[in-house]
């Protein structure tokens, strides 16, 4: 029986030692990593012996044994196949794999991974091989992702975890895991009101009439209590800048520059409430196209930095990075 899609000559998708290339009859191409290196079958003294003093045999013994897991993985796609006739190619590779799911679950996860290998290729760089435990983390989340924005979320995750081992931790995986599709939009409008940085810079300001939330009513106290419930946000804590005295601090965001100055003599500390925690901060980075794009944030943080004691200058201040604005 066929395996159409599957071909044992293709560096693909590199799971455990097996590498298939899924491109002829999916809808995917991955390349990701996404399941352990590659692996010689060599004793690791012969291994570094052959490789020393025989690179070119090294490397072709290699290729044989990455061809013999690779037909392994293939064979283990045609059993499923058979066991599961009405099981679709998509599923077939992730139960070949040892992840059980239904056929819609395995097009998601092999959408979010196509998704990720579109990043990868437009990134370059190396891809490095998931660890197992964001790996099971990453399949649990992703075969759940049933709309093309959740699958991209997803496909970022992928990406930016191969790309850089280590960029998520499970506990952040998980949170993304468990998140609504309203949660998610939740926090991506809560990114629109934060200023870039290290630690994103949340910039919510009360509105004055009682019980209108934040920003003129666009971010709700509801808003707020739910990322915060998730473990995203820290509502008793504070982020600070600090602006020496008698100078003026260039905020950008989303293309755009917004001068703060501190009339003071004496040094003063810029804040911001609440403060993206840790899981917070690693979420966020799926969502830099949101960060600082609310239309209306230099207004609020303009109020913010009044409030504080700070001043909007005009024209022909000395900037905190040395530049003269003219």
């Amino acid at each position: 029986m066929d395996v159409p899609g599957i071909s044992a000559k293709a560096s693909g998708v590199n799971f455990e030692g097996n590498e298939a290339n899924l491109s002829a009859n999916l809808s995917v191409s991955p390349t990701v990593v996404f399941q352990g290196g590659e692996r010689s079958l060599e004793p690791k003294g012969v291994e570094r012996f052959l490789r020393l003093m025989n690179p070119v045999r090294y490397e072709e013994r290699e290729a044989e044994a990455r061809a013999i897991q690779t037909q392994s993985f293939i064979d283990s796609v045609k059993s499923v196949r058979e066991s599961l006739p009405f099981a679709t190619e998509q599923r077939a590779v992730m139960e070949a794999l040892g992840y059980r799911m239904s056929n819609e679950q395995a097009d998601n996860m092999m959408a979010a991974i196509d998704g990720a290998q579109g990043v990868l290729d437009r990134a370059g760089g190396n891809i490095r091989p998931l660890t197992p435990e964001i790996r099971d983390a990453i399949v649990d989340g992703a075969k759940s992702a049933y709309d093309d924005e959740a699958r991209k979320i997803w496909s970022r995750l992928i990406a930016e975890e191969a790309s850089s081992s280590g960029s998520f931790s499970k506990r952040t995986v998980s949170i993304l895991s468990n998140m609504s599709r309203n949660e998610v939009d939740v926090f991506r409008r809560f990114c629109s009101y934060c200023i870039p940085n290290e630690l994103p810079l949340a910039v919510l300001h009360p509105t004055p009439d009682d019980g209108g939330g934040f920003n003129g009513g666009a971010f709700t106290y509801e808003m707020r209590n739910v990322l915060e419930s998730i473990g995203l946000i820290n509502c008793g804590t504070r982020s600070e800048i600090r602006v020496p005295a008698k100078r003026t601090m260039l905020i950008r965001f989303n293309g755009n520059d917004l001068a703060i100055e501190n009339p003071r003599e004496v040094d003063a500390k810029l804040s911001f409430s609440p403060v993206v925690t840790e899981y917070g901060i690693e979420l966020s980075t799926l969502c830099s196209d949101d960060i600082g794009t609310a239309p209306d944030i230099a207004e609020y943080i303009t109020l913010i930095a009044k409030k504080q004691g700070f001043v909007i200058p005009t024209l022909g201040c000395e900037y905190e990075d040395g530049r003269d604005e003219a």
